[in-house]
């Protein structure tokens, strides 16, 4: 049986490798933090605690490499960095910067000979790199810790790791060197570094993690 044909410049037939570089800017982003804590001796702590914050990480770049798999469908892989990672209002805190590498399924739907809906899912593993203010609160909590004799201080920054899911919807328009524009949605989750503190008459453990929901409009090429 013979391939599927293309029905427009942006079909492609199967096999075919396309290529793209977005950047986005966050349109809107919704941020919060669980905690939890474990306390034993002379140490005690409130226990799952939550901290709601706006996000304010404002900007993510994106790499694709896709393959047709018909005229309409391509698969792939996604790299996606945002360089200052932030949540809150005023001041922002800043916790460092995040990567994610994951799958990606997207359909193409010709409107015009060369102007198509572009149809996305995508999911993966992300990573945060500690920096900023985040790192900033773990040198003052090993700090205090030290001063108070402790028989051990840890503070654990990672790499920390998480996952995360994805949809969006676009255009992609053009011939050889296309042009995207995208509007996406995300719901991510990473670890925050875990605290600990050992004394002779007790113990405290502290974890974190971070939930975020962000909306994403992304425009790029694409080859």
């Amino acid at each position: 049986m013979a391939a599927p044909t293309p029905t427009s410049s942006i079909q492609r037939a199967p096999g075919s490798w396309v290529f793209a570089a977005r950047v986005g800017l966050e349109l809107w982003g919704d941020d919060h933090v669980e905690m939890d804590c474990s306390a034993a001796g002379s140490f005690s702590c409130s226990k799952n605690r939550l901290e709601v914050y706006k996000d304010r990480s404002f900007f993510m770049l994106g790499l694709d490499a896709l393959v047709h798999v018909s005229p309409g469908v391509r698969a792939g892989l996604g790299y996606q960095l945002v360089p200052h990672s932030s949540v809150g209002d005023s001041p922002t805190y800043h916790v460092g910067h995040e990567h994610q590498l994951g799958g990606i399924v997207e359909g193409v739907v010709p409107a015009t000979a060369n102007i198509a809906l572009a149809v996305r899912a995508q999911g993966g593993l992300r990573m945060l790199v500690v920096g900023g203010d985040l790192a900033d609160k773990a040198d003052d909590f090993l700090k205090a810790c030290y001063a108070a004799n402790a028989k051990h201080c840890e503070v654990d920054l990672g790499p920390l790791f998480g996952a995360g899911l994805g949809v969006s919807v676009g255009l992609i328009g053009g011939q050889k060197a296309r042009w995207r524009a995208d509007l996406a949605m995300e719901r991510d989750f990473i670890t925050w570094p875990s605290k600990q503190q050992i004394m002779t008459d007790g113990e405290l453990r502290m974890d974190a993690t971070e939930y975020l929901t962000r909306f994403w409009l992304l425009a790029g090429i694409e080859i």
